[in-house]
């Protein structure tokens, strides 16, 4: 099997690593229909935030803590999904009168009343604006206790699954080696087709590109590799080594 990082296919393109962020050249399917699974989610804010920055297709959080599980399905309440469905909107209605400043052509009664109709209203009058409650459509994250090594999903499952810090702890723990590969597995077969995994590590590439090779070729349509400065905190730079995390982007099938 010829090496990941020497395919003659990935050299050029996938290996290389980059100073920019990879949010700038990475297309992922559209964000209110991209079914995302997050592994290893801890305590993080990651989610919501997605869903924040408009990835409302449905986020499913998972971690081997069930402790942790019910704290963040509990943290995430009705107010934080109106909160996100108020700012949604918000952002839809500036972005429509936008479009209407910028278009020369007047608008017509019927564009005016399906305006109203999608963009209805998202705060009450007043000083201190609120959520409406009755806008908090968006659907709600799933929280699970799940084994990333045995995931209980069907195959095809996820459009994007986002790994952040989860092989680096795996790769920390018992079994190190058999675990990773079973993830990585376990998150092809649950992927679609074309679909992404989105890896965040501390690790350099000739350290972490290994656990992306297999016969199967999980990961056919390449790994690519970002280079994301890391916070300005000088411990963290000096326990590993390095100014930046990795980003490592693999997908499925090739397009």
């Amino acid at each position: 099997m010829t090496p990941i990082s020497l395919s003659p296919t990935n050299s050029a393109n996938s290996m290389r690593e980059r100073d920019n962020t990879f949010s700038t050249v990475v297309e992922f399917p559209q964000k209110d229909s991209c079914r995302v699974l997050i592994v290893g989610c801890g305590s993080s804010r990651l989610g919501e935030d997605m869903m924040k920055d408009g990835w409302t297709g449905g986020i499913t959080n998972v971690d081997y803590s069930q402790v942790v599980i019910d704290q963040m399905d509990k943290r995430c309440d009705d107010a934080m999904y109106r909160k996100i469905q108020a700012k949604l909107n918000r952002e839809k209605r500036e972005a429509e009168a936008k479009n209407v400043e910028s278009s020369p052509n007047e608008e017509t009664e019927d564009e005016t009343n399906r305006k109203k109709k999608d963009f209805p209203p998202t705060v009450d009058a007043g000083k201190n604006p609120k959520p409406n409650a009755s806008e908090s459509s968006i659907p709600r994250m799933k929280f699970e206790c799940v084994d990333v090594t045995d995931l209980p999903y069907p195959d095809s499952s996820f459009d994007l699954i986002v790994n952040k810090g989860t092989l680096d702890a795996i790769l920390c723990s018992n079994g190190a080696i058999t675990n990773s590969k079973r993830m990585m597995k376990e998150c092809s077969r649950v992927l679609k087709s074309h679909g992404s995994m989105v890896v965040v590590s501390y690790g350099k590439a000739e350290d972490r590109l290994a656990y992306f090779e297999n016969e199967e070729k999980w990961w056919n349509g390449g790994v690519k590799i970002y280079k994301v400065p890391k916070p300005n905190v000088g411990a963290l730079v000096a326990a590993t080594g390095s100014e930046h995390h990795r980003v490592y982007i693999a997908t499925k099938d090739k397009c």
